[in-house]
């Protein structure tokens, strides 16, 4: 963890609500919806200089293809906007996949050709606007800024409302078992080639084709660079024929596509979610079940009773818990006796786990507050670090507009970057955990 500390410019409006351990600064004015991308990237540069965004045009209805969003670019240090460029290839969820390279000069986002309704990466220094378009599109960049993973980003909103792009419908094309021509592109930034890295079929079989008999669709949903791109985290998910309901597979595989391994099957996934890689390594934390087998199943059936008829303390379902386990699903532990929920992310020292939580998750509050929890997985030291409201003005139909804070830790250990809202508009903070006295005392 650096102690260079970057200043933060004196523009931006403080956060007290609910007394936070640490200071926390919003980002965004509270009156345009804004929001960073997801909890495995950080949208502050490498540097801490600047915060890359994605700028909604309005959050009272869902997006059609050819609306457009922006994506802008703020100086933390002076509090302006550098960087303003408006894009087609968006969603309510990651916005338009906004993220950095290896340095201040290489940005990454998605761009919709409207002519063909097809999305594709780009490249640009946000301080000259020079640009590169990309042969493939942007999911998850490597933290080297040579590579970019991606599924296919129009076939996942058949899976996942929310993660992809509009396009025209008569431009969707659903899939039909475990296809050969989808699953994971890999993008050389430098070139911009792309291609298909391995397909669905490929990972199908080394799963075990007796798991996909019986009709069904599968697709292509997280898909992930741990820290040194040796090796890809992914999520396959199977839909069986007449069920709306997917059977989730969490693989891993070679950075090549080879020696594809499953971390966590279906059946020890359950109700869990939200995998992660550890900052080193290839270990990954998730929220999985405490429970498993006919005591998961008793647990989930009083939770779904609870949710219906609005009993406190019975609407969790399957209790979770933060567990750890390696790339090929060996060594599987718990991590903290504390209720799993959320976004779980390591620490860059990895001795701490900052996790955040949904709206209908034990540890959110009442008033639609949510609290970033703080865990010492060395002592388990636990605390609240800061609430923030998340209760959108609109949801949506499948809840497309929910406000995550999909809390992100930047590389140096110091700033964590969290969605939240002001007056039900998705704003963007950051809270400095400088001074926080867990962190201190790993120095």
């Amino acid at each position: 963890m650096t102690d260079m500390i970057a200043p933060i410019s004196a523009a931006f409006s403080r956060y007290t609500r609910f007394d936070p351990a640490v200071p926390v600064y919003q980002i965004t004015d509270g009156t345009r919806p804004v929001i960073h991308r997801f909890f495995d990237s950080s949208p502050v540069s490498p540097s801490e200089r600047y915060i890359a965004l994605t700028e909604f045009p309005f959050q009272d209805r869902l997006p059609v293809p050819g609306d457009r969003a922006a994506v802008i670019v703020i100086d933390l240090e002076s509090g302006a906007e550098i960087y303003r460029s408006e894009t087609a290839a968006w969603d309510t969820q990651v916005g338009a996949q906004v993220q950095w390279g290896a340095g201040d000069d290489q940005l990454f986002f998605n761009r919709m050709d409207e002519r063909e309704w097809r999305a594709f990466g780009v490249r640009v220094d946000p301080r000259t606007g020079q640009e590169m378009p990309l042969g493939g599109t942007i999911y998850h960049v490597s933290a080297d800024g040579r590579l970019a993973l991606s599924p296919d980003l129009v076939k996942i909103t058949i899976a996942q409302a929310g993660y992809g792009v509009h396009v025209p419908a008569a431009r969707i094309r659903s899939n039909n078992g475990t296809p050969d021509d989808d699953g994971i592109f890999v993008t050389d930034l430098a070139t911009g080639t792309s291609r298909l890295l391995v397909s669905l079929d490929t990972i199908a079989a080394a799963i075990g084709r007796e798991h996909f008999a019986g009709g069904g669709a599968s697709y292509s949903f997280h898909t992930k660079w741990n820290a040194d791109a040796s090796r890809i985290m992914f999520i396959l998910r199977w839909f069986p024929a007449g069920s709306r309901k997917s059977r989730n597979w969490l693989v891993t595989l070679a950075s090549d596509g080879s020696d594809i391994q499953v971390a966590v099957s279906p059946d020890r996934w359950g109700d869990g979610h939200h995998p992660n890689w550890y900052p080193v390594g290839t270990r990954i934390v998730m929220n999985l079940p405490a429970a498993q087998g006919l005591s998961a199943k008793f647990l989930n059936i009083v939770g779904k009773i609870g949710r219906r008829l609005g009993v406190a303390g019975l609407g969790g379902g399957v209790p979770l818990r933060f567990k750890r386990v390696d790339a090929d699903g060996s060594n599987l532990t718990s991590l903290s006796p504390h209720l799993g929920s959320g976004h779980p992310t390591i620490h860059p020292s990895e001795r701490f786990l900052l996790s955040d939580s949904y709206l209908n998750e034990p540890p959110a509050f009442k008033d639609a507050s949510i609290p970033l929890r703080l865990i010492d997985l060395v002592s388990g030291a636990y605390s609240i670090v800061l609430r923030i409201d998340c209760k959108p003005a609109f949801a949506g139909p499948k809840k497309e507009y929910r406000i995550d804070p999909h809390p992100a830790w930047h590389a140096s250990g110091r700033l964590l970057a969290f969605n939240g809202a002001v007056n039900g508009i998705r704003t963007v903070f950051l809270a400095d955990f400088k001074d926080h006295p867990l962190l201190v005392s790993n120095r």
